[in-house]
């Protein structure tokens, strides 16, 4: 028995798997208890987690996720050539190499985990503001498209001329600190404790990351929000406030995008509002484009053509870099969102629309929408 235990601590990829097997273990039996795991680790553990990175890694210049590529390329060619030996059975070396990648993957499952996903069992926003979403009937959600409306050209005027397009000029040189004082007073709003100070970095090349069909992502290693270096000035913000959202510890997609959209909405600046607006009318006109398409289409080309235009300047900057594998990163995307407790999976980001119609006619509105300055 000795030997057998000496020989288990020996290997460390045993050590290794164990450690992400209890990982899972442990990620599973706490997905019914939130508040749990909201006190002992969303406002325990994570906090110093939280603190080392905003003040260590976050400080390097350039995206700490290109070391971190680089550092994964290598580690895959040396689990290779370690474990592939030249006077061994082809079956041996292939079940060896196997059990080695195994091995780093319950690595990558557990510093996951510890970093950030435990927040996946957190409480949902309804149960911190005690809110019913609803179903949206579809007249509701047409007559809410149609208030959007009303509302962004209201809001456009305020900060350009009908005639002028919005451009990178109209963003504040301080966006990401004003919006991260406002995410902090809104997230505070729905009984959110927030801790530390993420960054929000740019990755390069440009439309690296449209062509995996994403404007932005928080990469739980190294606790920095990451976000697409070729965007519309009008979807920045509202990104760069998901991400910090993301960062402080909100793992629903959903969530994250009600609290850019709040704290985009209630900005002091004119222009950080019209691009909580302007995308919250996007996913507004997705949900009812999937119930009334001719109907939504008539709506659409019949918006004021200062809106329009804003409307197909962002699906430019969209469309200017093609999908690599759409159906591949939606189906894996998905996949994730699911195993992790998520059971809408990639749907999850529409949630907004339901959340910000539930809280529209809820009581609940004054505080959340008429109280959110500073």
């Amino acid at each position: 028995m000795k030997l057998n235990f000496d020989l288990f601590l020996k290997d460390k990829r045993h050590l290794l798997v164990l450690l992400g097997l209890i990982t899972i273990l442990l990620k599973t039996s706490t997905s019914n208890s939130p508040f749990f795991i909201e006190n002992f680790y969303s406002n325990g553990i994570f906090i110093p987690i939280r603190y080392f990175l905003d003040y260590t890694i976050a400080w390097l210049p350039i995206p700490m996720v290109y070391i971190m590529i680089v550092f994964l390329i290598y580690l895959i060619i040396k689990i290779i050539t370690k474990n592939w030996h030249k006077n061994t059975s082809f079956v041996k070396n292939g079940i060896n190499l196997v059990y080695s990648f195994v091995a780093s993957i319950s690595l990558i499952i557990f510093l996951f985990t510890f970093l950030w996903g435990f927040n996946y069992n957190r409480p949902n926003l309804e149960t911190k503001i005690n809110l019913n979403l609803e179903e949206i009937p579809i007249e509701e959600l047409k007559a809410a498209l149609v208030q959007q409306v009303k509302q962004l050209k209201l809001n456009r005027a305020e900060f350009v001329d009908s005639t002028e397009s919005v451009q990178q000029t109209h963003i504040p040189i301080d966006l990401q600190k004003r919006l991260k004082q406002q995410l902090n007073f809104v997230m505070k709003q729905c009984n959110y404790e927030v801790w530390g100070n993420p960054r929000v970095k740019n990755i390069y090349p440009k439309g690296l990351l449209y062509r995996w069909s994403t404007s932005g992502f928080y990469f739980p290693f190294t606790g920095e929000c990451n976000i697409e270096s070729d965007m519309h000035p009008l979807q920045i913000p509202f990104v760069m406030a998901h991400e910090m959202a993301h960062a402080y510890g909100i793992a629903d997609e959903g969530e994250c995008n009600f609290f850019a959209y709040l704290a985009c909405v209630s900005s002091e600046i004119s222009y950080i509002r019209y691009s909580g607006e302007i995308n919250f009318y996007r996913y507004l006109a997705v949900d009812y484009k999937n119930y009334n398409n001719k109907d939504y289409l008539y709506i659409r080309e019949n918006l004021p053509l200062e809106i329009k235009n804003d409307l197909d300047e962002i699906n430019k900057s969209l469309i200017k870099y093609p999908d690599f594998l759409p159906k591949f990163r939606k189906i894996s995307y998905d996949s994730y969102l699911k195993t992790q407790g998520i059971k809408e999976g990639d749907l999850n980001y529409r949630k907004i629309v339901k959340i910000v119609l539930s809280l529209q006619k809820s009581q609940k509105r004054k505080t959340l929408f008429q109280d959110t300055h500073q």
